[in-house]
């Protein structure tokens, strides 16, 4: 079996963010696409409730809580409004896996619609239900120790938190193992992982500082560009809005929120694909020589 270094793969997904600009707006441009057709899709599935909310919300669904109730008041609404998020995730999923393990696929900036987006789904599902299943587990011990209980429920939840990352980590190459290998199977990332826990975990820990790092920057950015348009209240304030506040409304407002998202799949999606590579051996260039070999720019 192969190895690869932690610290490379983690890297994966901030080397996508500063080498192709291109490609992150492009993505960031699918996910406003998405949360478009997601908004829509709950209009449509939830009727004048959800109008009424987004009224309430002055457009900003900001009350997780109360669209939690509404959505679960109608199962049907909720079911189809899931299935759309989930379809839109494994979309961009698809996206960033193909940008690494299937390079030479580079058209429509890697984005299809297809069976292998559907795969991505099913594996999605099947995920979240394991768990799902994990924090069940873990709401009884806490339960009880909520309402007075024997101190013994600690250990019992201290179990089932070291069996939910022993389990999560052993099954994490199976979405780009999905996607390259084009069937949905569990036992596959199970074998592949054998003896790359710790290297793996290593991973998900740099990949997840990485992240952050960035986030704060972006913070920093962010507070800087509102400093000099005149505060928070300047920005706030649509009705006196000057060139220079319009501009930091826009960045802090629409640009921000749409890109965070993306740079934060990519970052936490990416090392994946490239430990898959690195671990099933795969041929196909990956990682950051497919970056710099590849003509993405072109078709983004």
């Amino acid at each position: 079996m192969s190895k690869f270094s932690p610290s490379e793969a983690a890297l994966e997904g901030f080397r996508l963010t500063r080498e192709r600009p291109g490609l992150i707006a492009t993505w960031a441009g699918l996910y406003f696409l998405g949360i478009m057709l997601l908004i829509l899709t709950m209009g449509a599935a939830l009727g004048p409730q959800f109008v009424a909310l987004m009224r309430e919300s002055g457009g900003q669904i900001e009350d997780t809580d109360a669209l939690g109730d509404l959505l679960a008041q109608s199962w049907p609404a909720f079911i189809i409004v899931a299935s759309v998020a989930v379809f839109f995730w494994s979309m961009l999923k698809a996206a960033i896996y193909r940008s690494i393990l299937r390079p030479e696929d580079s058209r429509f900036a890697y984005v299809r619609i297809g069976m292998d987006e559907v795969r991505l789904a099913v594996g999605q599902v099947v995920l979240g239900a394991i768990g799902i299943l994990f924090l069940i587990g873990l709401d009884f011990p806490l339960s009880v120790l909520r309402a007075g209980g024997h101190p013994s429920m600690w250990l019992l939840a201290a179990v089932i938190v070291v069996g939910m990352v022993w389990m999560g980590i052993r099954l994490s190459l199976t979405m780009p193992l999905i996607f390259y290998e084009k069937k949905v199977n569990f036992m596959s990332p199970w074998n592949l992982s054998k003896g790359s826990f710790w290297s793996i975990l290593g991973m998900c820990v740099l990949s997840l500082i990485f992240y952050i790092m960035i986030f704060i920057l972006v913070y920093i950015l962010m507070t800087i560009i509102v400093a000099l348009s005149g505060g928070m209240e300047a920005v706030k304030n649509i009705s006196r809005l000057t060139p220079v506040s319009l501009a930091a409304f826009i960045i802090t407002s629409v640009i921000v929120p749409m890109i965070m998202p993306v740079i934060q799949a990519v970052t936490i999606n990416a090392p994946f694909a490239v430990a898959y590579g690195e671990l099933a051996g795969v041929p196909t260039p990956h990682g950051r020589r497919a970056l710099e070999t590849t003509p993405v720019e072109a078709n983004v």
